[in-house]
């Protein structure tokens, strides 16, 4: 039975990722990622097929954790897993590094250059796009707030309580 849940878990998780549904499918990753490596199957086949959906349960759960923006959870999914390249250690931690910097520009009230340098980033995460909104939202451009969070919320359709509470309120304000 319980080797039958890993794929199941798995599969399902597969599903909500492509649908956007990306919380979902983290938490169904994390079941699929258990259920592999609690099972204590022997025999050649049956380790290598857990193992299998293990390691595509940890890819998955990194490119959810990429998606959302939360990329030191992204790196811990992607170590230890065959096709971490250095390529792809080197775009999640600059990545990081990018986050980190856009807050401290904003700690430090240099929202203009925030924007700026979130603007300029390829492959938005939704935390990006949800930091990008709050941003013009601040700055009192609406239209481009609410794109923003809007575009958050494509990605991730469960999306966070705040950028959807946020893209409700811009968009009560945009409708008035």
């Amino acid at each position: 039975m319980q080797t039958e849940l890993a794929p199941y878990y798995y599969n399902v998780a597969l599903e909500y990722a492509q649908n956007g549904h990306l919380s979902k499918a983290l938490e169904l990753c994390a079941a699929a990622w258990g259920f592999s490596e609690t099972t204590g199957i022997t025999g050649t086949t049956g380790t290598n097929q857990i193992n299998k959906i293990n390691w595509e349960a940890r890819k998955l759960a990194g490119l959810c954790y990429c998606s959302l923006g939360n990329y030191v959870m992204a790196d811990y999914c992607f170590k230890g897993l065959e096709y971490y390249s250095e390529d792809i250690q080197k775009s999640v931690r600059q990545k990081l590094e990018l986050i980190n910097s856009v807050n401290a520009l904003i700690e430090g009230g240099q929202y203009k250059k925030a924007v700026r340098i979130l603007k300029g980033c390829p492959d938005k995460s939704a935390a990006e796009l949800n930091l990008l909104g709050r941003l013009y939202a601040v700055k009192k451009q609406k239209d481009k707030a609410a794109s923003c969070f809007a575009q958050a919320l494509e990605i991730n359709k469960d999306g966070s309580v705040e950028y959807i509470k946020y893209a409700g309120k811009i968009k009560k304000l945009l409708f008035r």
